[in-house]
């Protein structure tokens, strides 16, 4: 086998599998094929895959057991969702995709090395195909076990099957092969419309049975133009289901247009929305065209759209009925092919009893109706997005962090009031606040905005051997940060303050008094 030259990374891809760390239960049975291989051969990187919450434990052992042994070694871990570990379309998707921004990542200096001996064998199919192919530039080797070893063989075996002895996968010429490369990424980039909405929505991971229902019913109704309504909580990931969607239908090639009813006034929403002509009011010195004009084939996300004035309302349910509408000042008819989604975190079917919102309009949104559950309704799902959002957070600023183990389960035991847009922002400040590579229980109390008041310190804190945590008062400071930010951007109207944060108004008021002390 040959030595690659010195100034090569050396870098390894490998799946954990159910044999590791440990050949078998323990570490007195040995260790298993991923770490074999690293006593085996040297890597200066080592990219642990996993596809769900067990083997990321599994992940987590072997790269204590590795750093131990070989603590020079760059490990990281990669999450492959897919909560099927033998579909290979999904599998194939989500590992080329992966693959691809590590090819990125390292450069052209960098020897890769796969290895098929851990996961799923649609995983290493998978592994076969990307390598073989031509998509993905690695050594493919495989680990021999032990009882197959004879005396003085190596246990790393290099996989080179020679292509010529099957009719149908021939090695085909230099010029042939960059061909059908190229024709190869053609054809990935054309399926990955729906990975599109995952990549920029790391929020979408989730095992839960109703995410995962919510999951299937955005890529059903996807294919089909009839309006969509998302509902759920603030932070719960309306926005990147509403991706999912439009990623996920024909329209992916077309605009994606949000506009959030809570963040317009009641007397520019119908120029943001249908446009308006030259001289229609004062300060219209020129035509503007509204989104609906702009999105033409694409999608309309209306979001927030219990916000949206009643006089408006008349308006949108005309252009859900037969695709008209006028723009402020004009006479004419416009037609619009835009497909609308709608998304709120309010009761529409109670404004509906209050007078507040139009049944009308709410049975033409509500064909095909997507609710999103809280994250304290899903907390198997949080270690998973913990993970998700730092290994993000990590490409993006190429550093390498892991979370020690005992600090999952603390997220995991936490309510979350500002579900997932809030996890996300925890998993920020830790990673930015971690000084080492590895995110500890004490590392906990570096995420809070500002110093802990008298009362909060006499609070009981939840301890990890010695070192306290207040995980609870962290959430709390980011909230009052939050609440505070919202009255000074509406100048101090804490109706609009709590409209913007999708609270209802007693509540943010009964907050006020909690974080503020103020009688309002």
């Amino acid at each position: 086998m040959k030595t690659p030259p010195s100034k090569a990374k050396r870098v390894l891809l490998t799946f954990v599998g159910s044999h590791d760390p440990w050949r078998g239960g323990d570490a007195s049975s040995g260790y298993g094929p991923v770490l074999s291989l690293l006593e085996a051969e040297t890597f200066e990187a080592v990219h642990l895959f996993h596809n769900n919450e067990d083997y990321l434990r599994r992940a987590s052992a072997l790269l204590t057991e590795a750093r131990e042994r070989w603590p020079d070694i760059e490990i990281s871990y990669e999450n492959i969702p897919a909560p099927d570990p033998t579909n290979h379309d999904l599998l194939y998707e989500l590992m080329h995709n992966r693959c691809v921004e590590l090819a990125a990542k390292y450069g052209n200096t960098a020897q890769f090395t796969v290895a098929t001996s851990s996961g799923t064998p649609q995983m290493q199919t998978c592994w076969l195909l990307l390598v073989l192919g031509g998509v993905f530039k690695a050594r493919l080797v495989q680990l021999v076990p032990p009882h197959k070893l004879r005396p003085g063989d190596s246990p790393v075996r290099e996989i080179k099957p020679s292509l010529e002895r099957f009719p149908k996968i021939v090695s085909p010429a230099r010029l042939q092969r960059e061909l059908s490369a190229a024709k190869h990424q053609v054809e990935i980039l054309t399926r990955e419309r729906e990975a599109a909405a995952r990549d920029v929505a790391t929020g979408m991971a989730g095992e839960h049975p109703a995410f995962r229902r919510a999951v299937k019913t955005a890529k059903q109704f996807a294919a089909y133009n009839m309006p969509v309504l998302i509902t759920g909580e603030t932070g719960t990931g309306k926005e990147e289901f509403a991706k999912l969607v439009h990623f996920a239908s024909p329209r992916a090639q077309q605009p994606f247009l949000p506009v959030n009813c809570a963040g317009i006034s009641e007397t520019l929403a119908d120029s943001e929305l249908f446009g308006h002509v030259a001289g229609a009011f004062t300060g219209a010195l020129k035509p503007k065209k509204g989104i609906f004009e702009l999105a033409g084939k694409g999608t309309v996300l209306l979001d927030e759209v219990g916000e949206l004035p009643q006089a408006l309302q008349a308006k949108l349910l005309r252009v859900l009925e037969d695709g008209t509408f006028m723009p402020v000042g004009s006479e004419k008819i416009q037609k619009s092919e835009a497909r609308v989604i709608a998304a709120t975190n309010r009761d529409l079917n109670a404004m509906v009893g209050e007078g507040k919102f139009r049944e009308d309009l709410l049975y033409r949104l509500n064909t095909a109706d997507i609710h999103l559950p809280p994250l304290r309704d899903r907390k198997e799902d949080i270690p998973l997005l913990a993970q998700t959002f730092l290994a993000e957070f990590c490409r993006k600023h190429n550093k390498t962090i892991s979370f020690e183990p005992a600090v999952l389960a603390i997220l995991q035991e936490q309510d979350w009031p500002g579900n997932i847009r809030l996890l996300k922002h925890v998993i920020e400040r830790l990673a930015i606040a971690c000084s080492g590579d590895t995110i500890k229980t004490w590392d906990l109390t570096l995420s809070r905005p500002k110093p802990r008041t008298v009362a909060a310190a006499s609070t009981p804190l939840a301890t990890i051997g010695d070192m306290p945590i207040n995980l609870p008062q962290i959430i709390d400071d980011w909230e009052k940060d939050m609440m505070e930010q919202a009255i000074k951007r509406f100048q101090n109207n804490r109706s609009a303050a709590a409209r913007h944060l999708g609270y209802e108004e007693p509540t943010f008021r009964k907050k006020c008094r909690k974080f503020f002390g103020r009688k309002t």
